[in-house]
């Protein structure tokens, strides 16, 4: 396995694309190996596993990846600490036409949501922050 620094992360992404692999498919393939790597190593029929997701190209890792655990039998969950459009976000989509359990951050009064599904979580994904940030974190995702 190669490690990459955030600059050659980046590098390298933006390197695939000017090569002909898109972001979407980029995205497609980071969840389905998140994933795979999951299923690989535990058991995920029927595990309850908890999602947190962020707004960018991290948490459409993690809509892809909880796609393909759902598919596996796993009882998936998905917190998200910005609204995402479905119309635009495509991932985001078929999870909302799977039928999956999905919370946004903004309509859970003091994370009351949250607290009950990390009670019950087997496994956390966290696809919440990627190589992108250069803001300081706030709202929600701070709390």
């Amino acid at each position: 396995m190669k490690l990459f620094t955030v600059k050659e992360m980046i590098a390298a992404e933006k390197t695939a694309d000017s090569h002909g692999t898109t972001y979407a498919q980029m995205m497609e393939t980071a969840g389905h190996g998140l994933a795979q790597a999951i299923i690989d190593r535990y058991p995920v029929e029927n595990t309850n596993m908890l999602l947190l997701i962020g707004p960018g190209n991290n948490g459409g890792d993690g809509l892809v990846a909880g796609r393909y655990l759902a598919e596996a039998g796993a009882n998936v969950a998905f917190y998200l600490f910005k609204p995402r459009d479905p119309a635009s976000d495509p991932n985001y989509a078929k999870i909302q036409q799977m039928g999956l359990f999905i919370v946004e951050a903004s309509h859970d009064q003091r994370f009351r949501v949250l607290r009950t599904r990390l009670k019950i979580t087997d496994i956390l994904i966290d696809g919440l922050l990627g190589t992108g940030v250069t803001r300081p974190i706030t709202n929600n995702l701070a709390k």
